[in-house]
């Protein structure tokens, strides 16, 4: 398939924070344990993992792992969410982050619900643990959506990138959503214009290339993760 990215310098704040050589130095340190990576990383640093998860599948992830003692990478929000849910589980945590979740603090939630005290507060997992204390519920953004489908609340606020409240007013506009925090917007997300779109399709440009055995590698790390479903 060809793949363009419409603007080239739209990537991922957190998928930066880790590199091949920083996985490679953690399994070196942790000689047989394996290591897991959010999805929301570059093939280079997939093809050093044994795994990839997401938000919603991570906690099925590291519990299908027998190993006692789990690396993970690069964010130490979910990583965090993960030991807590799975204790009996060792987990070697990196130090990167979401910027867009790791801004929220709890005195945010709890302003929200003083402002909207009838509302449930919906929190994603890469939300700091202080956060995550406060939630009715603690999901992806797909189990968001499902989320407030099925719950008979009117009102939700919403604890992850600013974005999914228009993606959720939009999808169930009879129900109100607030966002938890204001700020909590991903720069490089808003990047792209539809002029960049329209740019990127009539000029075939900015083109992804992987190196193939680059991309074996991590296909056989994303291969691991869908098998489970």
């Amino acid at each position: 398939k060809k793949v363009l990215l419409p603007r080239r310098e739209a990537g991922c704040p957190m998928a930066d924070m880790v590199s091949p050589e920083q996985a490679r130095r953690m399994k070196a340190d942790h000689p047989g344990a394996p290591l897991v990576l959010y999805v929301d990383s570059s093939a280079a640093v997939k093809a050093e993992c044994d795994i990839c998860c997401t938000s919603g599948n991570v906690l099925k992830v590291v519990r299908s792992l027998p190993d006692e003692t789990i690396l993970m990478a690069p964010d130490r929000n979910l990583a965090n969410y993960a030991k807590r849910m799975v204790p009996e589980k060792n987990v070697v945590i990196h130090d990167g982050f979401c910027p867009s979740h790791e801004i929220m603090r709890a005195e945010d939630i709890l302003a929200a619900r003083t402002a909207h005290p009838d509302a449930l507060f919906i929190a994603h997992p890469e939300c700091r643990a202080e956060v995550l204390d406060l939630a009715d519920e603690i999901c992806s953004t797909s189990g968001m959506i499902t989320v407030c489908e099925k719950n008979p609340a009117r009102e939700f606020i919403i604890g992850t990138e600013i974005t999914m409240v228009d993606v959720l007013a939009k999808k169930y506009p009879a129900k109100c959503f607030y966002p938890a925090l204001i700020f909590s917007s991903c720069p490089t997300m808003r990047m792209t214009r539809l002029e960049d779109l329209a740019e990127a399709l009539e000029k075939e440009q900015h083109e992804i290339q992987i190196e193939e055995t680059i991309r074996l590698r991590a296909y056989d790390s994303v291969k691991r993760m869908i098998e489970l479903a």
